[in-house]
């Protein structure tokens, strides 16, 4: 496994220290091993000191082989010194040579003169088992060296080490043991919350961290820790710290992103408006910040103004697509279609095949009823992806715009060839019909059923179709009753129901049904008509008269309302002409 290089600090000789080049004795000898290295001429030095200066030049020339054969050579003539053993560890520690680093540290820790060295040595092989990702062994160096250590920083490793393993009620002891030695500590404040958090003492937990919070106000993990406390508790006394502290000149950023996300938990949304507008006043030209600010107005549906955020995203990064994107998004939520379509077509011109800003203008083009400009982006789509999905919506768009047999023969086409999928044949069905193939329309729909038995749009239409012609009205029964089953209140449904009742003579139950599903479909034209009729034939002639004649009104002014109906306006009018 490859492990990250640390790099240690240089731990000076004892001995050697404190002289000046002028009164050092070996300081001509530096000078004349300095001039033998340059002229590359190798000498043997008797004493240790001498080989240590060749080693500390040689490193520091990045000579890492010849440093380390003088480094071999000194430990060879001062086996017990501690400080020469710590350095041959930190230089092994440095080369990534971690089986080396680890017994030179073990030596050093049996050779320290004081406790001083033994700590040095004890905390540089703590951190080599890390490296080495040995946390256990880790755990038990810091042990030892937390019973007499006055370092702050060794009691927050090791209660990181000790929370890595889950080991929370030992981590509190340790962690409170170094605030002790320093208690305005902030990763030691931050950690004993955490530990306390995950020990589930919540007030306690969150009264540290708030002093944390104070110690250290810019650590984002405080204000996340302090969220799921309240998350928990719904502590008003959390709330109001963070609020008092956001009161404050300048607070600090991740904790006015937090207090959004308390805002939004309480469905306070003006609250979270107004601090996501002071994040963007404190930050307005941080992509990240004004980022997450644009996810959070999007969130709360608040499009108008998440719309400058994003315009000042897309000056700020001018050439990146997805941020015309989510503007082309967020205008199109707010209502500005036009706008939405400039924004996606930028996002275009900067990503010609990105295909998710070429569905969203297509669908747009579509929305708009500019027929022709969403076909040329569906078509693009089918080229671009191969999906049939595209070339239904070609065939709508054809059928549309007056162009049904083109509709259909594109549908057609893509059957043949082996596509049948159900969409695909719904809609050819659907084509068929209005085509006065009825005959291929019936054989379309049970297609569909065989694949999908419990389709209740396909057994709708294959009921009314039966219920409009008066066959098969025994089998529409079961059909309309199935899909019905699937969707109760659905008034297409109840229509077709109340249809077949019709024809099958039950006027009664038929106009029950009828004036149900007229009721749930908002005065349906069609619907209207079906029901007229029925109350014609049981007889209540005024009632009738009323609907046929509210029929056939919107029918007139709105031919579509009635598209794929045979006949309906006509036999609307002729009983209208028998009820005068």
């Amino acid at each position: 496994m490859k492990k990250t290089i640390i790099f240690l600090s240089f731990i000076t000789l004892s001995g050697c220290a404190t002289t000046t080049k002028k009164d050092n004795p070996y300081f001509s000898q530096q000078k004349r091993v300095e001039k033998i290295e340059t002229e590359k001429k190798e000498t043997v030095p008797e004493d240790f000191i001498q080989y240590y200066f060749s080693y500390s030049i040689a490193k520091r020339k990045g000579e890492i082989k010849r440093a380390k054969e003088y480094l071999e050579k000194a430990i060879k003539l001062a086996p017990e010194n501690s400080q020469l053993l710590l350095e041959a560890s930190m230089f092994y520690a440095t080369e990534n040579n971690l089986k080396k680093a680890t017994e030179f540290a073990k030596k050093a820790i049996s050779k320290a003169k004081n406790t001083q060295e033994r700590e040095k040595a004890l905390r540089l092989l703590g951190t080599i088992y890390i490296m080495e990702e040995e946390k256990e062994k880790a755990m038990k160096i810091y042990e030892d060296l937390t019973s007499f250590s006055e370092k702050p920083q060794d009691y927050v490793i090791y209660g990181k080490l000790l929370l890595q393993k889950n080991k929370t009620k030992k981590a509190e002891k340790v962690l409170r043991k170094g605030i002790k030695l320093d208690k305005n500590n902030s990763t030691l404040n931050l950690l004993l919350g955490y530990t306390l958090f995950k020990r589930e003492k919540l007030k306690e937990s969150w009264k540290i961290l708030l002093k944390a919070a104070e110690l250290d106000p810019e650590n984002e993990e405080t204000y996340k820790l302090l969220s799921e406390i309240y998350k928990k508790t719904k502590s008003e006394q959390i709330k109001t710290a963070l609020e008092k502290l956001a009161k404050k000149e300048n607070p600090p950023l991740p904790l006015l992103k937090e207090l959004v996300k308390l805002y939004i938990i309480n469905g306070e949304k003006e609250n979270a408006v107004k601090t996501l507008s002071r994040i963007v006043k404190r930050e307005p030209y941080n992509l990240k910040t004004l980022s997450e600010v644009a996810n959070n107005l999007l969130g709360l549906k608040e499009y108008s103004k998440v719309i400058p955020v994003i315009e000042r995203i897309t000056k700020l990064n001018p050439n990146n697509p997805n941020a015309y994107l989510i503007l082309g998004i967020s205008y199109e939520l707010a209502g500005y279609k036009n706008k939405a379509i400039e924004a996606y077509e930028k996002a275009l011109d900067l990503f010609p095949e990105n295909t998710t800003v070429i569905e969203q203008l297509a669908n747009l083009y579509f929305e708009v009823k500019k027929y022709e400009e969403a076909k040329a982006y569906y078509e693009r789509l089918l080229q671009l992806t191969k999906k049939p999905d595209y070339l239904l919506k070609i065939a709508k768009i054809e059928e549309k715009t007056g162009n049904t047999r083109k509709a259909y023969n594109l549908l057609k086409k893509e059957v043949e060839t082996g596509n049948n999928k159900p969409a695909i044949l719904f809609y050819l069905s659907v084509l068929s019909d209005k085509l006065g193939k009825e005959y291929e329309t019936v054989t379309y729909l049970k297609q569909v059923l065989k694949k999908h038995p419990d389709n209740p749009v396909a057994l709708n239409y294959l009921a009314y179709i039966y219920a409009n012609n008066g066959e098969n009205l025994n089998e529409a029964l079961e059909l309309v009753k199935k899909a019905l089953k699937l969707q109760p209140e659905n008034p297409a449904y109840l229509d077709t129901y109340g249809w077949i009742l019709f024809k099958l003579k039950q006027y009664k139950k038929a106009c029950t049904i009828l004036k149900k599903a007229y009721k749930l479909s908002n005065h349906d034209p069609v619907i209207e008509e079906h029901l007229g009729e029925c109350y014609y034939y049981t007889g209540k002639w005024q009632m009738a008269k009323e609907l046929l004649q509210k029929a056939v009104n919107r029918m007139i002014a709105n031919p579509d309302s009635i598209d794929g109906e045979k006949n309906i306006l006509k036999r609307a009018k002729e009983i209208l002409e028998r009820l005068k």
